[in-house]
């Protein structure tokens, strides 16, 4: 089955990192860290060329300095947050400067680490990420799967938890005239919205799901 064959690729996944640095032995330093467990590694020397070779390469993670000539870590993390607004970033710096660090939680900085680096703590977080990045592909992978199996279905079809709505096929969505799951969650958070009461019909208030396990010999 192709889901298990994505599946399987997503856990093996090499996955690539651009690692931004200006100072030479800072970068062949933390480069020597990270290079025996993660060996797709692309180096920049600023932040205009990290840009650069964000675009051309499209890594998994970034890892910068703050500091540095052309376009500082943080600018050139606004830019990557702008194409990428999941894109696991971290700071590395020199500097426990506390406006660099609110600057960096509201740019979305996903990390912040403080040189000299600790060999250990900068692996565990590298491999921490990677793991987020590897779940959440699984999980859009999984509602891509989901979303297949919906829309196979000729018949109208919503998916809930028995109060909020989590997915709908082509004929749910066209019958209640959405062209999107999107659009309709953002205007019908609850999938009795689309319920009337009535005595032949379940009151929006009552949960269903209760009702159904409780009705005898059905």
């Amino acid at each position: 089955m192709q889901f298990v064959k994505d599946l399987f690729a997503i856990e093996n996944q090499e996955f690539k990192l651009l690692f931004v640095e200006d100072n030479i032995v800072n970068r062949e330093y933390i480069l020597e860290i990270l290079k025996h467990k993660f060996p797709n590694i692309i180096t920049a020397e600023n932040g205009e060329q990290g840009l650069e070779l964000f675009s051309k390469h499209r890594p998994d993670l970034v890892i910068t300095d703050i500091r540095m000539p052309a376009l500082d870590g943080i600018s050139m993390a606004e830019k990557l947050k702008e194409i990428d607004p999941e894109l696991p970033i971290i700071i590395v710096s020199a500097f426990g400067d506390r406006e660099e660090l609110m600057k960096s939680i509201r740019t979305g900085i996903t990390r912040f680490i403080l040189k000299p680096v600790n060999n250990k703590e900068l692996l565990a977080i590298v491999e921490e990420l990677i793991n987020l990045i590897r779940l959440r592909r699984k999980v859009k992978l999984q509602q891509q799967f989901i979303e297949t199996i919906l829309n196979s279905q000729k018949v109208i079809t919503i998916l809930t938890d028995g109060h909020e709505l989590l997915g709908a096929n082509h004929a749910a969505l066209s019958f209640v005239g959405f062209d999107s799951l999107a659009n309709l969650r953002e205007k019908h958070k609850r999938y009795c919205d689309f319920f009337l009461d009535g005595d032949d019909c379940l009151a929006s208030n009552e949960d269903w799901l209760s009702l159904l396990k409780n009705m005898p010999n059905q």
